[in-house]
C-alpha cells in the first residue's frame, strides 16, 4: 500500500494520472475511481477544485 492511500493524501503524481485520464482520455469518475481504488468523491473534489497548495512529500 503506498503512503497517499495509507494517509489519504493525493500526490502530485497521481492528481496528472487524474487529469489526464479524464480530460485527454475522457474516462469517466466512476471508472477513473474504481481503477485508483479512491472514493469518486476524491476523483471529482481534485478535478474540479483550483488546487493552490498541492501536498508534496516530506522531504
Amino acid at each position: 500500500m503506498s503512503s497517499w492511500q495509507e494517509i489519504g493524501v493525493i500526490d502530485v503524481a497521481l492528481l496528472g494520472i487524474i487529469r489526464r485520464w479524464h480530460l485527454r482520455h475522457q474516462i469517466p469518475l466512476r471508472e477513473i475511481a474504481r481503477r485508483l481504488g479512491i472514493s469518486r468523491n476524491t476523483v471529482r473534489r481534485h478535478l474540479w477544485s483550483e488546487l493552490q497548495n498541492v501536498p508534496y512529500p516530506a522531504p
